[in-house]
């Protein structure tokens, strides 16, 4: 009985080695051993091979990773949207479609340049803060951005003696009158014939009746040598001493029409002055020297400024009062 259901075992065996499995889906071997009383016999038995996909892309269908075995079409492009350097293009092949779509450009300011408003590249500088100078209503100021720097100015004397920027009037007496005028005409003027610098002016205020003026301004006269230049000198041409006397002629009657502006209704004299004692010890010997002299009111009877005040004479404009000059100009 044995022997019989051994022998049916083997024929078997035999027949399934003979027959063997070519199907695709099988591709995995491996041998048993099959032992019996009498003999061992050796066989190969395969497994199913179960697929690992990679999806399909533009390049290549559907494909296994492990046998390569394709399935289908080849899939579409996946394309990345444009940017503003770079066109349409597919992640996978790089391939590109259309054109790149270019910078939406933002204007400089005063502090960031150029600005693309999609990807934030720059291009060239910030312009930088354009500066109006501060004033006494308000701080240096940025006329582009509005931007404020620093504090509030002092005040500007103008013209006529009020501030140009809020219109205050700053200059209402003789010592407001003498600091104004010192800081915008003590620097002088250079001439043919010497340099006028470094100028004293003071302003007296008339308050007697041997006074005809309310105001007198005098310039502490520093022409000492111009004037000697200018009379006896062989050194220097005619042509050169008119210009001198024109550049100081233009020098006092810019003054002149500066504090006439300021004080329209006031008698106001001036020019250049100084005076000396020609023994100074005892005090002997008084000598007042005029140059350049002028009033914005009448002038007696002979050129000369009136000794004494005259309530009906009235402030009638600018004119020069050379009667009073130590030399002719």
């Amino acid at each position: 009985m044995k022997k019989t259901l051994y022998c049916l075992i083997l024929f078997l065996i035999c027949i399934l080695s003979a027959c063997g499995n070519t199907d695709e889906s099988y591709s995995n071997d491996y041998v048993s051993n099959v032992t019996t009383a009498s003999t061992s016999v050796s066989t190969t038995v395969t497994t199913e091979h179960i697929h690992k996909w990679a999806e399909a892309d533009c390049l290549s269908p559907k494909t296994c990773l492990d046998c390569g075995k394709t399935e289908g079409k080849k899939g579409g492009h996946t394309w990345q949207e444009a940017t503003c350097t770079k066109p349409k293009t597919c992640t996978v092949c790089g391939k590109t479609k259309g054109k790149a779509l270019g910078h939406k450009w933002k204007k400089a300011t005063c502090t960031k340049p150029k600005t693309c408003s999609v990807c934030g590249t720059t291009k060239g500088d910030a312009l930088g803060h354009k500066w109006e100078k501060a004033t006494c209503l308000s701080p240096k100021k940025c006329s582009v951005c509005g931007k404020a720097k620093g504090e509030k100015a002092e005040h500007k004397i103008g013209y006529g003696g009020s501030c140009v920027y809020c219109g205050q009037k700053m200059i209402t007496d003789d010592k407001s009158l003498e600091e104004y005028l010192n800081n915008k005409y003590s620097e002088g003027v250079t001439t043919p014939l010497g340099d006028v610098k470094n100028l004293s002016i003071t302003v007296y205020k008339g308050t007697t009746n041997y006074e005809s003026y309310d105001y007198c301004i005098k310039i502490d006269d520093a022409l000492t040598i111009i004037e000697y230049n200018y009379e006896y000198s062989r050194e220097y041409t005619q042509s050169q001493k008119n210009e001198t006397a024109n550049i100081l002629k233009n020098y006092v009657k810019n003054m002149a029409d500066d504090v006439i502006s300021i004080f329209p209704d006031k008698k106001v004299t001036g020019g250049f002055y100084y005076s000396y004692y020609k023994y100074p010890h005892i005090k002997e010997g008084y000598t007042s020297n005029y140059n350049l002299t002028w009033t914005n009111y009448e002038l007696d009877s002979l050129g000369y400024v009136p000794r004494e005040y005259n309530e009906n004479i009235y402030p009638s404009g600018f004119r020069w009062a050379s009667k009073l000059d130590e030399i002719e100009w």
